[in-house]
């Protein structure tokens, strides 16, 4: 045996070996899975559904009533329904007989990418309401100290009220 086809058998074996530790890892993966069922997902679930309970009560505040925070609300609810389909089938694990467990548990490692880049947009949207909820907020407050003293200035140094 020459040098060069030792190394390419070193190399096949090194190969084999990487494809045998993948493989481990991937049956560790889709055990877990399968063990914790579906409580990783019903986790995210339940903070969708919790979320939507937040959008509701924020459209029935009059003082958030206005188009721009409606069309942040409206990202939110579409995206939730979104995340609530990709979400559903891994969610019912339960009554699945032990075949259908491992290939939920399979399908669902596949999705998992997918699913955590949905929720880190969902966060992105969620920060951008609360952003222009605050400026909403700020903006009434401003009003509301223009009516109540209009002598009022604030400087830009301190930030503090000054009489004229």
């Amino acid at each position: 045996m020459s040098g060069i086809e030792v190394i390419g058998v070193i190399a096949s074996a090194s190969q084999l070996v990487r494809y045998v530790l993948d493989i481990i890892d991937y049956t560790k993966t889709v055990s877990v899975l399968i063990k914790s069922s579906s409580c990783p997902f019903q986790h995210h679930r339940q903070h969708l559904e919790n979320l939507v309970l937040a959008v509701e009560t924020i459209r029935r505040t009059p003082i958030l009533q206005t188009s721009l925070i409606e069309t942040h609300l409206q990202t939110l609810l579409s995206r939730t329904a979104s995340l609530r389909n990709t979400l559903k089938p891994f969610t019912r694990v339960a009554r699945q007989t032990a075949l259908g467990k491992i290939w939920t548990a399979i399908q669902a490692h596949k999705a998992e990418g997918q699913i955590l880049k949905d929720l880190n947009i969902l966060e992105r949207d969620k920060s951008n309401l609360v952003l222009c909820i605050t400026s909403s907020y700020g903006n009434i407050l401003h009003d509301i100290e223009e009516r109540t003293n209009p002598d009022l200035v604030v400087t830009k140094n301190n930030m503090a009220p000054k009489q004229l």
